[in-house]
């Protein structure tokens, strides 16, 4: 039953909704957190951050930059890609997490995000779901959304440079 649900899609486009996504995910950081306890004491947040760093910089860093602000395929792109070090400070100083999961996860329409300029995520992760060392999708894209948070720029400064 847990592989069937992790299989489908989260969101409008597949009928499971987002408390039925809240409580998968939940259940799997459950079992990440028996990891970090023995990956050097990291803590959840701390694993969680790693690993959507891991999917950032493979990913999202060529057309998003290393701090969110346009990478070195920006240039070339028919629309220019999001500055995602600002997007709290677009939404009135609260980064909208659901949203980007939405938009990351290929839910939500966003312009620029076809198959050629953002390919949807979910897919790609779900390929490789049950491969050593790769998290369930649904994983991977909140782990990816709370590194993308954790690239904004707090109030009246300048966004942080990733390292």
């Amino acid at each position: 039953m847990a592989r069937f649900i992790l299989r489908r899609r989260i969101g409008s486009k597949s009928g499971l909704g987002l408390r039925h996504a809240l409580v998968l995910a939940a259940t799997c950081l459950a079992g990440h957190s028996a990891l970090a306890q023995d990956a050097g004491k990291l803590s959840m947040k701390d694993l969680a951050l790693a690993e959507g760093k891991t999917d950032y910089i493979v990913y999202c860093q060529a057309c998003h930059g290393e701090d969110g602000k346009g990478g070195s395929m920006a240039r070339i792109l028919v629309k220019a890609p999001a500055d995602l070090s600002g997007l709290a400070a677009a939404n009135g100083g609260v980064f909208p997490f659901w949203r980007v999961f939405s938009a990351t996860s290929g839910d939500v329409e966003v312009v620029g995000h076809d198959s050629f300029q953002m390919p949807e995520f979910w897919r790609r992760f779900q390929r490789e779901e049950g491969l050593p060392g790769y998290a369930p999708a649904p994983l991977r894209i909140l782990a990816l959304t709370h590194y993308v948070e954790s690239l904004q720029a707090p109030k009246g400064k300048p966004a942080p440079t990733a390292k």
